[in-house]
């Protein structure tokens, strides 16, 4: 097969070109930066690595948020860690080499191909980086097919702590065209393989790996609406369980189907579990309650609240009727997905509005509020709120932003205001603008 479109230039001179894996386990020292290790001539594990000599390492594994067509590789977290300051955690971020054995695929589950055993190789990789780091702690992330390969692979380290959501517990389960054009184009299947064909092949069932005592401690979330995930690979997942396993799960509501949560909650967590001295407590996840049994998923389920909608412009408004103040009908925490609909005719193409979401954080909590949000800003008259911008283009325009409302700092009100050049000759109206309210 033709190789997908690949391009290491942007990661340029910071790369370390391996020989081959025997090569690459026998370094003495790795540095930061990209690291290739070939398979075969056309088959390749890229990890990005970043040392920052701290005592715990953060493992990131792609879900199949890169396209088929997408130059690789490509990295999940990297924009989401820069908000994370100072060196205490090291990043490990790992592409699947298992993509590059046909260009048509954008999910392979870190599982392998016929031609790679994957499973088998890359706990060793891996494992070198962890010892070369001296790290003492392991923290494995993924979400969607990334969350399975955190869960799997996992149970290779003991100790170790996995942040998953939404993952797929028994691949055979998932989406049939998927799983059917994994096993034809890796396996060489004429058609989906069978749960125990594709046992015989790779770790296709995670229940029956955690149905057994696993050494590690899992935080499991799910999307509430998204019931596939709930009910095909959820409730199997619980029912199996053992009862000496340490998992928490977290069932709330973040938008409709396949949908994680804004990246303040995984950085929370990360900040709340790195700082914490015993993982064994399991108490970094609010809100989360121990998964014993498929009990456990009902009872998280009934803490998923319904969505809110709060209709704050329902009739068409010009320009010149901004800025605009509201109060909301009730303060609110958070998840907010903010959504409008524009008309838009003229030079406006590089105006926006901006939407100023106020919040009464308590005053113990506003330092550290401010330090650990990306969405909370101070305006200049030294007010506290929540800034997003809604770009205006030509024609008819739908925006949706989702803004995360940290807990203890209610959101009570919004202004909207233009924001951006004034000499605009075209003509601007909102038709609407709502707010959703999610967990």
């Amino acid at each position: 097969m033709q190789n997908p479109s690949r391009s290491l230039s942007k990661y340029e001179p910071n790369i370390s070109a391996h020989d081959s894996l025997e090569e690459f386990m026998g370094c003495a020292d790795l540095d930061s930066g990209l690291h290739v290790i070939p398979h075969s001539d056309s088959l390749f594990t890229e990890i990005l690595y970043d040392n920052r000599n701290a005592p715990t390492t953060i493992v990131f594994f792609n879900g199949a948020g890169f396209a088929s067509s997408a130059t690789r590789p490509g990295f999940t977290g990297t924009s989401m860690m820069k908000s994370v300051s100072g060196d205490d955690v090291n990043r490990i971020y790992i592409h699947d080499a298992t993509l590059y054995h046909d260009p048509s695929n954008s999910l392979t589950w870190y599982a392998g191909c016929s031609e790679l055993q994957l499973q088998r190789i890359l706990p060793e990789i891996i494992g070198k980086f962890l010892t070369v780091s001296e790290s003492q702690r392991t923290i494995f992330f993924g979400v969607s097919g990334g969350a399975y390969a955190a869960l799997y692979y996992s149970t290779h380290f003991p100790g170790s702590l996995v942040l998953a959501t939404n993952p797929q517990t028994i691949l055979p389960k998932y989406h049939g065209w998927e799983f059917a054009k994994f096993s034809r184009t890796c396996w060489g299947s004429a058609e989906a393989l069978s749960i125990e064909s594709a046992k015989a092949k790779f770790a296709a069932d995670l229940t029956e790996i955690y149905s057994a005592p696993v050494d590690n401690y899992v935080y499991y979330l799910n999307n509430a609406s998204d019931t596939h995930h709930v009910d095909e690979h959820l409730r199997p997942f619980a029912r199996r369980l053992h009862k000496d396993n340490h998992v928490q799960v977290l069932i709330r509501n973040w938008g409709e189907g396949l949908v994680a949560p804004v990246p303040d909650i995984f950085l929370d967590v990360i900040r709340r579990v790195v700082g914490d001295a015993a993982w064994s407590n399991m108490a970094a996840l609010p809100g989360s309650i121990p998964l014993k049994d498929e009990s456990s998923v009902e009872a998280s389920l009934s803490e998923a609240s319904e969505e809110e909608r709060f209709e704050l412009i329902e009739d068409p408004l010009p320009l010149t009727a901004f800025p605009l103040e509201t109060r909301f009908p009730k303060v609110a925490e958070g998840t907010l997905v903010i959504k409008s609909d524009f008309t838009v005719s003229g030079d406006v193409a590089s105006n926006a509005f901006m939407v100023s979401l106020w919040i009464e954080p308590s005053n113990e909590s506003l330092d550290l509020l401010l330090k650990q949000s990306n969405s909370i800003r101070r305006s200049n008259d030294s007010s506290i709120g929540f800034f997003v911008l809604l770009p205006i283009k030509e024609g008819e325009n739908t925006v949706a932003h989702k803004v995360y409302i940290p807990q203890g700092c209610p959101v009570s009100g919004f202004s909207i205001r233009h924001y951006g050049k004034s000499e605009a000759s075209g003509h601007v109206e909102i038709k609407k603008l709502a707010v959703h309210l999610l967990d």
